[in-house]
């Protein structure tokens, strides 16, 4: 029978090729209007009005309008409460008609939804900080049709403030907006319901540009100044402590997302924009382009080339009017980055729940992204070629979870994409890989260097593979939660829609900037520069952009190709194909594990189709028979493997550190003689126990629960005993008290403990000067002997591991789980 011990005693950057000619200047003020109908070849004006689904009139008023709807800058003090949402829903279905160049436009309007829940926030922030917000979105922007021809015309408008947006059809593109700073008053009798007038022009009628060969520059000369990828990189930490003073090592494996398995990940974003944004955007027209550039950001990462199903959400949009004491943004990229990672992470909203909102009302976020008109650099404070720069595998670590990026227009949506990506673990396409090398795929979002040769709309195989092991190793649990509802549901309508090409360049280069060179505008948009020449930062333009080709007189832009207008490839969502066979073994004995894949292949998804979500690689536990009696460790060997290799200029052989504050399925090994330890692997073989006293194996780094009968993920459980599916009776349970005076200077026997004993415990009930000691039958001590005081850690003695623990200021006390081989005294 074995005996159950309670013994009581005393008890990249991205770089991406910039025009040399891109330069940060101010929008034209709010009179421009009138400059830029002069600079039209035609337009002409029309008086809209709103009409029934029959085209019968209803109203001269075409503004966004609902009973008893605040102001958007009618916003309680930040100390107050935040204002409520409208009571008064926007109409889903609106009709307009217009007549201009001969044409009667009869519109159908559908409410475009932009699902804004009560914990998104837009804050503006002055010089002492937050001075105000709101959670409001105008629900006024809709999509939809010319009536009658809905195959073949497609409408965007807002009604804000009166009509402004696109309307398209088979013939031509109009874009219509409201005329400003002219009175259409003709008759005081109209009174509220006054007519608008608006100006409607055909995008034809915005003169091309004249190229001239002695100002044609193609863009790509001015990009030799283009600084080459930075590394980020972290060396090997070596730790210099004698023994750690809490050896608490526990797996968390039960508070960790299952690895091995396609889950929907939900990432939480703050958006920033400094106040060179506000100054170049101007505050009217910051939030719209912002969610713009953001929408095109969540399409990307939910392409399926990703092989993983990611939600980028915005939660938070912070708008910065003026500089901020603990914020410094500049040229220097890095300096820039670090002062904002910093700065984020102090106005990071903490829950313990992780996706409810903290009593200030502010929403949490995951990943931070700052959006700056400067032209930043890494390295130095002067303009150059960096577009974007984050932390490598900073994903949820406060600190280090955020980028910053360069607003060259929509185009910054790829910039934020592929930061975003290094946050994610990725490194550049064809650095430490073989994607966008010769003979290897095509360098995609990823690539060092974005030209008209590399694909921005979809992710590299090796993308999706450090994306997949970055997650699958647990570092993304902060990805898990579902926030409660979806904060801001994106528009369906395609941005070159909204954004025609003449507006992108004048995103990049100015107010006076217009497409200039019309061919491949899905893989390049080239703009006439400040300096009136046409080039090209080799950014394509947005889907959606109007489009034309030698087999296609009328296009729009889809994944970097022009296709017939009005067409979209038809999405497939994807299919799990069937297990592979299993795999090796990872140990000949003593308990590994063998594994099995299947790919998201049957279907492929296509065309914009979900990628599959459940597991993807599954494990088995195989030769789980003991290994033979005096083989060697199986984490001891993986250590010793690293003898032969130098660290650091040096030799030295390595043992297993076993102390605390270090990762149960890392390999950490400790310099025998030396006084470090550092990890050499973040990941041990699969197979290896967390540690040395529990079942339980590491297997892609995380530790996973094994039952006591060797089969992973079993429920087999032992009982008190240490009997494997046992009820408790083969054993006893022996409790005592020592409470005897103690020799001065000398070891007094406590008490013996038995072969076989389990579950034991020895505690001080109160401190002493006095030290627990640990001896085998023939005098041999293991812990604290011959007048030496261990440092408290783990010890591996008779068959199991003791846990010596000495914390300040607390009794002592050793506990182990047991079966001891051999026979012990306690001292």
């Amino acid at each position: 029978m074995e005996i159950l011990w309670k013994t009581l005693t005393w008890t990249l950057s991205l770089v991406v090729m910039a025009a040399s000619e891109f330069q940060s200047i101010n929008r034209l003020s709010h009179n421009s209007q009138e400059e830029f109908l002069s600079y039209l070849q035609h337009y002409q004006l029309t008086v809209p009005v709103r009409v029934d689904e029959g085209g019968e009139f209803l109203s001269y008023t075409v503004k966004h309008h609902r009973p008893g709807r605040r102001r958007r800058g009618a916003v309680d003090p930040i100390m107050g409460q935040m204002p409520a949402l409208d009571p008064d829903p926007p109409e889903s279905r609106l009709f307009y008609r217009l007549s201009a160049y001969g044409k009667h436009f009869h519109l159908n309007l559908t409410l475009n939804p932009q699902l804004v829940s009560k914990h998104f926030t837009v804050e503006y922030w002055g010089k002492g900080g937050m001075e105000w917000r709101h959670n409001m979105v105008d629900n006024c922007h809709y999509v939809g049709f010319l009536q009658n021809q809905h195959s073949t015309t497609r409408v965007a408008l807002s009604n804000c403030k009166g009509l402004h947006g696109v309307i398209t059809t088979e013939e031509e593109q109009y874009l219509i907006e409201p005329l400003k700073n002219i009175s259409s008053a003709t008759s005081g009798e109209r009174n509220l319901e006054e007519a608008q007038q608006h100006v409607i022009y055909k995008m034809s009628a915005i003169p091309s540009p004249q190229e001239h060969s002695q100002d044609f520059s193609c863009g790509i000369s001015d990009l030799s100044k283009s600084s080459a990828p930075c590394q980020f990189s972290t060396p090997s930490p070596v730790h210099s402590s004698p023994a750690p003073q809490n050896d608490s090592e526990q797996s968390n494996s039960s508070h960790r997302q299952r690895r091995s398995v396609s889950s929907e990940r939900f990432v939480e974003t703050l958006v920033v924009a400094d106040k060179m944004m506000v100054g170049y955007h101007g505050r009217k027209d910051i939030e719209h382009y912002i969610l713009s550039v953001m929408n095109i950001v969540a399409k990307l990462y939910r392409d399926a080339s990703l092989g993983n199903v990611v939600n980028i959400i915005v939660t938070r949009l912070i708008v910065l009017t003026e500089d901020q004491p603990n914020l410094e943004i500049n040229h220097h990229a890095d300096k820039s980055l670090d002062s904002f990672c910093k700065w984020q992470k102090s106005i990071l909203s903490h829950h313990s729940d992780g996706n409810s909102i903290p009593e200030n009302g502010m929403a949490h976020h995951d990943n931070a992204v700052l959006i700056t008109r400067y032209d930043i650099c890494t390295y130095k404070n002067k303009p150059c070629g960096t577009l974007g720069l984050a932390s490598v595998a900073g994903m949820c670590e406060p600190e280090r979870s955020c980028s910053i990026n360069e607003d060259i227009g929509l185009g910054s949506a790829f910039t934020i994409a592929h930061e975003i990506g290094h946050n994610f673990g990725m490194n550049h396409d064809g650095i430490g890989n073989s994607c966008g090398t010769k003979g290897h795929e095509t360098a995609k979002l990823m690539a060092a260097h974005i030209t008209a040769n590399t694909n921005p709309f979809s992710w590299s195989a090796c993308s999706k593979d450090y994306i997949t092991s970055f997650l699958d190793s647990g570092r993304g649990t902060c990805l898990d939660n579902e926030p409660l509802k979806r904060d801001f549901l994106y528009p369906t309508v395609a941005p070159g829609q909204v954004y025609d090409a003449d507006e992108q360049c004048r995103f990049q280069y100015g107010t006076s900037s217009r497409q200039c060179k019309y061919g491949e505008v899905c893989r390049e948009l080239w703009c006439l520069s400040k300096s009136n020449r046409c080039v090209t930062n080799s950014i394509p333009a947005a889907e959606g952009t109007l489009c034309q080709t030698g087999s296609i007189d009328k296009g729009w832009c889809y994944q970097g190709e022009c296709v017939v207008f009005g067409t979209w490839p038809q999405s497939v969502d994807g299919g799990w194909g069937p297990w592979s066979s299993w795999g090796e073994c990872s140990r000949t004995c003593g308990g590994g594990v063998s594994s099995s894949m299947r790919h998201c292949d049957s279907p492929a998804p296509s065309g914009g189709g979900k990628y599959c979500l459940g597991e993807r690689k599954r494990y088995r536990s195989c030769n789980t028979d003991a290994c033979l009696a005096g083989s060697r460790d199986f984490r001891e060997k993986q250590c010793a493997d690293f003898d032969n290799m130098p660290f650091r200029g040096k030799y030295y052989n390595w043992k297993p550190y076993t102390g605390g504050g270090v990762k149960p399925c890392a390999l950490n090994c400790l310099a025998e003689g030396y006084n470090f330890y550092t990890e050499r692997s973040p990941a041990v073989i699969d197979g290896t126990r967390c540690q040395a006293d529990s079942l339980d194996i590491c297997i892609n780094g995380e530790c996973k629960h094994v039952g006591c009968d060797n089969i992973l993920s079993s429920d087999a459980k032992e009982d008190r005993c240490r009997v494997c599916g046992g009820d408790g009776s083969t054993c006893e349970a022996t409790e005592g008290l020592f409470n005897e005076s103690l020799p001065r200077g000398g070891y007094m026997e406590v008490v013996q403990i038995p072969k076989g004993s389990v579950h034991i415990e020895i505690k001080e009930v109160a401190m002493s000067k006095n030290y627990i000691a640990l001896k085998s039958e023939v005098d041999d001590y293991y812990i604290n002997g011959a007048w030496t005081i261990d440092w408290p850690r783990k010890f591996d003695i008779a068959g199991t591991a003791f846990h010596y623990k000495r914390p300040t200021d607390e009794p002592e006390s050793l506990e182990a789980l047991g079966a001891t081989t051999e026979i012990l005294f306690v001292m």
